[in-house]
C-alpha cells in the first residue's frame, strides 16, 4: 500500500512576544580623572550598536539630578560646563529602547564618580 507523508495530527505554530534584553550601558568621562573646579566636561554613555535609536537617562546617585538625551546611533554625550562642587558625586546611565510599543529599560551602567578640586574658597566676615 502507499505510505502516507501528511500526519493528520495538526500543526501548532508558536507565537508569541520575546522582549529584547538591554545590556548594562558603559560610562566614561572626559577628561579622565580629577577635575578642576571652572572645567567643562563631557559623559559618554554607550550601547553595542544593535541597539541603537533609544534614550539615554544619566542619573546622579543621591540627588535628583536626571538628564535624558536620545542617542546618536548607540550613544550620547552629556556636557557639563565650568563644573563646582555641585557637580561632584557618583552617575550612573541606563538605556531606554521603545520595543513592540512597550518600553525597555537596561539595567544601570557600573559608576563614575566626578571628583572636583582646586577652589579656593574664601570667606569673608563682615562686622556691623
Amino acid at each position: 500500500p502507499p505510505r502516507r507523508l501528511f500526519s493528520k495530527r495538526p500543526l501548532t505554530l508558536l507565537c508569541g512576544f520575546f522582549p529584547v534584553k538591554l545590556p548594562k550601558p558603559s560610562i566614561s568621562m572626559t577628561p579622565s580623572g580629577q577635575v578642576t573646579w571652572g572645567q567643562s566636561i563631557s559623559v559618554t554613555c554607550s550601547v553595542p550598536t544593535q541597539y541603537s535609536g533609544g534614550t539615554f537617562v544619566l542619573k546622579k546617585t543621591s540627588s535628583s539630578f536626571q538628564r535624558t538625551q536620545s542617542a546618536r546611533s548607540a550613544s550620547a554625550t552629556f556636557s557639563m560646563a565650568e563644573v563646582t562642587l555641585d557637580n561632584e558625586g557618583v552617575y550612573r546611565c541606563r538605556y531606554l529602547l521603545r520595543d513592540s510599543g512597550s518600553d525597555v529599560s537596561s539595567p544601570l551602567s557600573a559608576t563614575l564618580t566626578l571628583s572636583v578640586t582646586g577652589k579656593n574658597i574664601h570667606l569673608k566676615v563682615c562686622r556691623s
